[in-house]
This record gives C-alpha cells, sequence and structure tokens, in this order.
C-alpha cells in the first residue's frame, strides 16, 4: 500500500517538472535545446520509503541533466535526512 503511494507521489512530481520546463520555456516564448531543466526523484528512508525528494535545477543558457546535476542534490539532502531521521541502515 505504502509503496504504491511513493510511486504514486513519484510520478506527480515527474508531471510537474515536465510542466514547469513547458511552463518556462513558453514564458520566454521560445523554445530551444540548449536550455533545460535537470531533474531527479526519489526516496528514502528505512524498511519503508519515510521521505521523497524531488531536486529540479535550471540556469538561463544551460542544458542540465538530472543524472549529473540534480541528483548530487538528492544524495546530499537525503543524506541528510537519514541523519536527521536516525534511520539505520539494513544488514
Amino acid at each position: 500500500m505504502f509503496e504504491k503511494l511513493v510511486v504514486q507521489k513519484m510520478r506527480q512530481a515527474i508531471k510537474l517538472a515536465v510542466k514547469l520546463e513547458l511552463v518556462r520555456r513558453l514564458l520566454a516564448e521560445k523554445y530551444v535545446d540548449y536550455q533545460t531543466i535537470g531533474s531527479y526523484v526519489g526516496f528514502g528512508g528505512g524498511e519503508e520509503a519515510e521521505y521523497v525528494i524531488m531536486v529540479a535545477v535550471w540556469g538561463e543558457n544551460q542544458n542540465l541533466q538530472g543524472s549529473k546535476d540534480a541528483a548530487p542534490i538528492f544524495t546530499e539532502i537525503s543524506n541528510w535526512l537519514l541523519n536527521y531521521l536516525e534511520v539505520k541502515p539494513i544488514n
């Protein structure tokens, strides 16, 4: 049950990232290939997922990628949360 909720929230976050990218490009009144939004979605916790994180990065005239640019930010936030929530590693 909880896994379904996590997957549902991740799908919603991905859809939001796509919509944000489209809105940003529409507001600029042009579509360009050299400027993108990099996004990364993941979850973490102990035996069950305890949080879901979505990171989106963008910048003017930057071609950013999720795995290269957003994932390290996700990792840093996730590691902080694991420490803050005192989640113990699973053997």
